[in-house]
């Protein structure tokens, strides 16, 4: 299935299409706050992370083999783009699935190729909703080979934050390559994933 029409139907009896009079209100670079610091920080520390990262893993293994697990999670996979989301459900809790955008995202980065290109947090209106969208653009750093052609390690990666009137809806991840041949190819998405979806075992409490 499409991965636009996925999200739709994912949103379908809760918002509008963005066609049909998504306005949006505000737009500004995504800045956390001392306290959203300091719950980040606490929620790292006292790894309350490892079991939804646990759970990620097994349900994309599980999705792959197109069985549905615990967690409504979806894949994408094209020549040119592959991802990833996951829908928000009691399991999480608020606090859990919006750490995960964040971690997810320092996961990717902890690849020093790559940095945080760009940042948004946008409130958008649509009838009664209010549809609030945080996202961040990572790009890898550019590098040459002997052929002078670009590295792209695992291309463009785009994660995605939504919540519909304060309420988590899901957390989303797109890896977009170029395939011209002024690029090296890129490498394969499932390393990116073995990646956010790895935990030492040393650092386990």
């Amino acid at each position: 299935m499409n991965f636009k029409k996925l999200l739709n139907n994912l949103l379908k009896g809760r918002v509008r299409d963005e066609e049909k009079g998504e306005v949006e209100i505000l737009r500004e670079v995504i800045e956390r706050t001392p306290r959203q610091k300091f719950q980040y920080s606490d929620w790292l520390y006292n790894k309350k992370y490892v079991p939804y990262i646990k759970m990620l893993r097994n349900n994309y293994e599980l999705r792959k083999q197109d069985i549905e697990g615990t967690v409504r999670l979806h894949i994408f996979n094209s020549q040119a783009s592959n991802g990833f989301y996951f829908t928000y459900s009691d399991i999480f809790g608020f606090d859990n699935f919006f750490h995960l955008f964040e971690y997810i995202k320092d996961k990717v980065t902890d690849l020093d190729e790559y940095k945080v290109q760009s940042s948004h947090r946008s409130l958008s209106e649509i009838n009664e909703f209010v549809k609030e969208k945080q996202v961040y653009y990572l790009k890898p750093r550019r590098h040459l080979n002997e052929n002078e052609r670009a590295s792209q390690s695992f291309g463009n990666v785009h994660i995605e934050y939504v919540a519909i009137n304060d309420i988590p809806s899901y957390v989303k991840l797109m890896a977009n390559t170029y395939s011209d041949r002024s690029y090296q190819n890129a490498e394969s998405f499932e390393e990116l994933i073995d990646h956010v979806f790895y935990i030492d075992p040393d650092n386990i409490l």
